[in-house]
């Protein structure tokens, strides 16, 4: 929109600097060049004689509404702020979805249906920017992984080396006791094998949460809609 600003006609002399360029915008005014008539702010739809080079800027009860609409293709259209693909978390009904943001249920046009839809690849996963991680694994753009629980195996434990030193010494009674007779084990006693307790380290091998704390939104994404439309 291009705008041409006509000078008013100022006297031969003022009070003041500020008395005149007071009185030049009084008397001056701007000129449109383009086919652009002029501006509607209101709330209700304009009238099919004002559908024609005009810009109408929605208001809702008086106050802000969505922003310009120009009438194209037989209906008011505003271009939706944000971009078909973008991404956000979302605290709201998912029941709702189709009609949230001024969307409709049905098929997606450029004008018609949904606004958001649900992203369903992310449903109970945590997000990660594709990169490199530190074990040197790349995740790619839409990659999965992780799991939610472990269950731990014998390759995963550590080697492990027992000091028997401290372990007690066994009798004729076969009994263990403080130092003194032979060490105790498989043969320690004269013609003997060891028929005592024996410590066991055991479970049910149940796995255990990886999962740190946390709390639920829904991940929405931008379909290809692209217009708000007005009545």
């Amino acid at each position: 929109m291009r705008l041409k600003l006509i000078p008013g006609a100022l006297l031969d002399c003022y009070s003041s600097w500020q008395a005149a360029i007071n009185d030049a915008f009084d008397k001056g005014y701007a000129l449109l060049l383009d086919t652009l008539k002029g501006v509607l702010v209101q709330d209700g739809t304009p009238t099919p004689d004002q559908q024609t080079n005009q810009l109408w800027w929605q208001t809702i009860a008086g106050a802000p509404g969505y922003g310009g609409y120009i009438f194209y293709n037989g209906l008011w259209v505003l271009r939706h702020p944000m971009p078909p693909g973008a991404v956000i978390m979302w605290e709201g009904d998912i029941t709702t979805l189709d009609t949230f943001d001024g969307g409709q249920a049905g098929a997606v046009t450029s004008t018609t249906g949904p606004f958001w839809e649900q992203v369903t690849e992310i449903a109970a996963r945590f997000p990660i920017a594709p990169g490199t991680l530190p074990s040197g694994a790349v995740v790619n753009n839409g990659d999965t992984g992780g799991a939610e629980t472990q269950t731990i195996t014998a390759a995963m434990l550590p080697d492990i080396t027992l000091n028997a030193s401290g372990l007690g010494r066994a009798t004729a009674s076969n009994e263990v006791a403080d130092p003194g007779g032979a060490l105790l084990g498989i043969g320690s006693l004269p013609g003997t094998a060891y028929t005592g307790p024996v410590a066991t380290l055991g479970g049910s091998g149940t796995p255990f949460d990886l999962a740190p704390p946390y709390y639920a939104l829904w991940f929405i994404r931008r379909t290809d809609r692209l217009y708000r439309t007005a009545p």
